[in-house]
């Protein structure tokens, strides 16, 4: 049986440390994914991971979003996140490509 659910994962990730954390769990749900043989779950978990990586280092002190591409990130990868709580990952790609596109914009706005 497939593993999608990050366990502790039920809240909302906010701060450096808690995103870290998010993408640790993450990390573990990628690899039980991996060695259950569910490459579609074990992908989505790491490629989410790496999104939460990127979301600790854009908002290290845990505040709110003040940039709208950021925001924005934050919302897809919590959308994200629990598509693989609820056990079905249905969207999951789609909201982490959501993310991942936000935080490249952010970054470009930060950054012309």
């Amino acid at each position: 049986m497939h593993t999608t659910s990050t366990p502790g994962a039920g809240t909302p990730a906010r701060g450096a440390g808690e995103f870290l954390a998010t993408a640790h769990r993450l990390a573990a749900l990628a690899d039980a994914n991996a060695a259950e043989h569910w490459p579609s779950l074990a992908k989505c978990a790491a490629e989410l991971g790496l999104v939460y990586l990127d979301l600790a280092a854009a908002l290290p002190d845990g505040g709110p979003p003040r940039r709208p591409h950021l925001d924005r990130a934050l919302v897809a990868a919590e959308e994200a996140r629990e598509s693989l709580d609820d056990g079905t990952a249905v969207g999951c790609s789609a909201h982490t490509a959501r993310a991942r596109l936000h935080l490249a914009l952010d970054e470009l706005d930060r950054h012309p």
